[in-house]
């Protein structure tokens, strides 16, 4: 396994370490709940502003969603390569 290989595959972990922090930041950091329009009894019932807050939670939970399949996708060809050349 040569230097590039080792530095692609780091740098894939890294990446998903940096992705799960900035997921728990963000997912604690928007509290729909105080903003006006919500509705505590059904959230996905709540207008105007909180309405908007929600679908942006929504949204990132998506993006952050996808974020593991890219990096699963990238790491295959990186592992692929350090089997075929050999450890």
């Amino acid at each position: 396994m040569d230097f590039g290989s080792i530095l692609g595959i780091v740098v894939m972990v890294v990446g998903v370490i940096i992705g799960l922090i900035i997921y728990n930041a963000f997912s604690d950091a928007l509290d729909c709940s105080t903003l006006t329009g919500y509705d505590a009894t059904t959230p996905a019932n709540s207008t105007a502003q909180a309405k908007a807050c929600l679908d942006t939670k929504s949204n990132a939970n998506v993006v952050f969603g996808i974020i593991p399949v890219f990096i699963i996708l990238g790491l295959i060809p990186l592992i692929r390569g350090a089997l075929v050349r050999g450890i």
